[in-house]
């Protein structure tokens, strides 16, 4: 990545993200409608990243300019100024995301436009956290073919199964996903299905 688009992705991954934490709370406030993606059919070649369904749902509710020139960063851009750590894609496509270097296809990345009206975050743990205009979250959620609570249930199902190799609770496994869970749905729908599944929790999420 040159130094100028560096600059660019530093101010776009500001408009969108406070900071890169697949595990935290990853959006600015101002960024009031999110996503959380979880394919539990995912193509095992993306197993961090987007899948090829969710991509072209994305690509489908992205507006045209968006998907012109994307970042990707594998780290903080505000923080991290390593050339290697920062790549555009111009176009974002199936193929090009698909066939694009590693290291985002093994390791937690941040996708995201030069206008900075929405962002993508994956995680080492196959869920994707999503953020951006009402518009623009509401036309990629349509576009998944799964409806969004079903997704939840399944990533906190498979959490659940996690916990259950720690029965006495002392890895604490999965504490930070009701923070996370109503920092992406809101305190109340995230209440509903922590209270609907079987995840074990140490404290009450918080906005």
């Amino acid at each position: 990545m040159t130094a100028a688009d560096l600059t660019r992705a530093r101010n776009a991954f500001s408009a969108v993200f406070r900071d890169f934490d697949p595990y935290g709370r990853p959006f600015q406030p101002v960024v009031g409608d999110r996503l959380l993606i979880y394919d539990v059919d995912r193509n095992e070649t993306t197993p961090w990243g987007l899948s090829p369904p969710a991509l072209c749902a994305l690509l489908h509710a992205a507006d045209d300019q968006d998907s012109e020139r994307v970042f990707i960063s594998v780290a903080d851009p505000r923080t991290n100024h390593d050339a290697e750590a920062h790549y555009v894609l111009s176009p974002l496509t199936a193929g090009s995301y698909a066939a694009a270097p590693e290291p985002w296809t093994i390791l937690p990345h941040a996708m995201y436009p030069p206008s900075g009206r929405w962002g993508v975050m994956s995680s080492e743990e196959s869920h994707i956290l999503v953020g951006g205009t009402a518009r623009f979250v509401a036309d990629l959620a349509a576009g998944l073919g799964q409806g969004t609570d079903a997704m939840i249930s399944a990533w906190l199902e498979d959490w659940s199964g996690h916990q259950d190799q720690d029965p006495d609770g002392r890895l604490r496994i999965g504490d930070w996903i009701p923070a996370q869970l109503a920092h992406i749905v809101g305190s109340e729908r995230a209440e509903r299905a922590l209270s609907s599944s079987r995840l074990r929790r140490w404290s009450s999420p918080a906005r």
